[in-house]
């Protein structure tokens, strides 16, 4: 589930994908008041909450405490707090070797704080052991609207992306390739903000 809002471009209109994938049939969408459900034949997948800011407050994702059980007591059955987690995260490369099967991919291990360790396969040429860099998890929302999923680059397994300051749409990016390595005053597993 990924929650979006744009007050500016899109209007007072919180935005809930279900699904990271588009329908495959016919869709519908059943409002009742300010909650529009859009649906296939087979499941939700997504939900648009109009007037948003009405329900909620002034919003600025990921939500906090109070908004999150205010949404959880209007649209009950779902897991808010688990979708307002910050999916852009600053993490750590603990492991970089080179792809078994590439001349120019290397397969990561990434502490974001978490448990274990992600694996995110990545081609850029400036990634090594010991950087701190950004993290697109699993669930992430990208700023061209794009989503991270779980996937397999040239057989080896990847969970998430490692991004560059183009990916995020960074004011002044470089024009080069490469991700954004961060100096060692940003926290491994805190939210990224740019």
């Amino acid at each position: 589930m990924i929650l979006s809002y744009n007050l500016k471009h899109v209007g007072d209109t919180l935005m809930i994908d279900l699904v990271p994938e588009i329908s495959k049939g016919e869709v519908r969408v059943e409002r009742t008041d300010d909650i529009a459900k859009i649906i296939d034949d087979n499941r939700e997948y997504g939900i648009n909450l109009f007037n948003a800011s009405t329900y909620l407050g002034e919003i600025k994702l990921p939500l906090n405490a109070e908004q999150i059980e205010k949404l959880s007591a209007l649209l009950p059955g779902y897991d808010f707090v688990e979708a307002s987690r910050p999916k852009i995260v600053v993490g750590l490369v603990k492991e970089c070797i080179d792809h078994p099967d590439s001349d120019h991919l290397h397969v990561c291990q990434v502490d974001v704080a978490d448990a274990e360790l992600l694996q995110i396969v990545c081609g850029a040429a400036n990634v090594a052991e010991g950087e701190r860099v950004v993290v697109a998890e699993v669930g992430a929302m990208m700023p061209d609207g794009s989503y991270i999923n779980d996937g397999k680059l040239r057989g080896v397994a990847s969970h998430g992306m490692l991004c560059s300051a183009r990916e995020l749409h960074l004011p002044d990016a470089p024009d080069v390739p490469g991700i954004l390595l961060l100096d060692d005053s940003y926290v491994v597993g805190s939210p990224f903000g740019g």
